[in-house]
């Protein structure tokens, strides 16, 4: 039992890290399909991530040193089906003996059969529920998924050892897929009492068609990301030109980049920005007139850089009024933040007469996220 729970603990304190990497990925995938974040959704693919990582880890490890597999004299691969039946015949069950019960419990192929079908139940779970697989896509999938295990152990984790350090074995591949059709079994009653997958992206749309304070913050990170690879290849061009650069270059770039990102695309675009349209966000509706958007996005720009700028110009010239500004410049960015998580309109939204609109369309396709 102790094998099975170092790479069990070792998988929960991967998974931070993994969800940490993953998490802004998921975040714009779903508000650009759905326009909004499930609590649900992220529950059952975050906790399926973990799953497959424990998985793996009880796949792979322990690690053994290199040095120690390269002298092992183990057999590569057990290619006889049902080779454990040959085990039990030589276990001396008794079936009329309760201790023979016990005894066979104990057995070394007893429990490794027991958990090569619990290792692939959620799999079967997860499929037929969330991804919506049907009876031979889970068996195939979950064969699939053993088969990965398996060649993973037979090439020593893909050449990383010499040669492998476990054991391919037929029996595996047969108890693996048995664990997935036996949660695809046991998935079924459940189904009643969970929301089902078009449930749940049905409620997803419905919270799309709001606009949130995060999908606004996330849709101006991406902005924020585009404008500075913008500001990277200016600078870069101008370098190159000019041989010299300097602190004065740099911030005009940096404006000048975050004003075609943040300015010029919404007016070319719609009212549309690239993290806008990756959001399924924009601030044009049929009644949004072009000079509406001119105006909003200048006073946006002015808002954000404009002000900080003078503020920091101001001090270096080591103006006292210049610090009392930056007081209450840090006060106008805390009402910001409040403005944007309260979901309220900003001076310059309520000045232009204009907002945040969702764009997100009900869609049926399917979906692995």
């Amino acid at each position: 039992m102790h094998s099975y729970l170092i790479p069990i603990s070792t998988a929960f304190l991967v998974f931070p890290i993994i969800a940490l990497i993953i998490t802004f990925p998921f975040i714009l995938i779903n508000y650009n399909k759905y326009g909004s974040i499930s609590k649900w959704r992220t529950f059952i693919i975050y906790s399926f991530i973990l799953y497959l990582l424990c998985s793996v880890f009880l796949v792979i490890l322990p690690l053994p040193r290199k040095d120690a597999v390269s002298s092992l004299n183990i057999a590569k691969y057990q290619l006889k089906p049902f080779n454990f039946i040959n085990d039990f015949l030589n276990s001396n069950f008794k079936y009329d003996s309760l201790a023979s019960y016990v005894a066979l419990i104990k057995k070394p192929f007893f429990y490794q059969i027991f958990y090569n079908i619990l290792l692939v139940i959620p799999f079967g779970v997860y499929l037929r529920y969330y991804y919506k697989c049907n009876f031979f896509k889970t068996i195939l999938f979950s064969f699939l998924l053993s088969l990965l295990f398996e060649t993973t152990q037979l090439t020593g984790i893909f050449g990383i050892y010499s040669r492998n350090y476990r054991l391919f074995d037929v029996d595996d591949l047969l108890f693996n897929t048995l664990g997935g059709f036996i949660g695809y079994i046991i998935c079924g009653p459940f189904l009643r009492l969970l929301p089902s997958r078009d449930e749940i992206d049905k409620n997803s749309f419905i919270m799309g068609k709001k606009v949130s304070g995060l999908r606004r913050l996330v849709s101006f990170i991406v902005d924020s990301f585009f404008s500075l690879i913008l500001f990277g290849i200016i600078t870069l061009i101008e370098v190159n030109i000019k041989k010299d650069i300097d602190l004065n270059l740099l911030i005009r770039n940096i404006l000048l980049s975050f004003y075609i990102i943040l300015v010029i695309i919404p007016i070319l675009f719609k009212g549309k920005t690239i993290g806008k349209s990756i959001t399924k966000l924009s601030i044009k509706d049929k009644d949004t007139k072009l000079y509406q958007i001119i105006i909003r996005s200048n006073l946006m720009f002015i808002n954000i850089f404009i002000f900080p700028f003078l503020i920091y110009v101001l001090l270096l010239k080591n103006s006292f009024a210049s610090i009392i500004l930056m007081f209450i410049y840090l006060f106008i960015i805390l009402i910001d933040i409040y403005i944007l998580f309260s979901n309220k309109l900003f001076w310059y939204e309520k000045l232009t007469k204009t907002k945040n609109i969702s764009t997100i369309e009900i869609i049926e396709e399917k979906s692995i996220i």
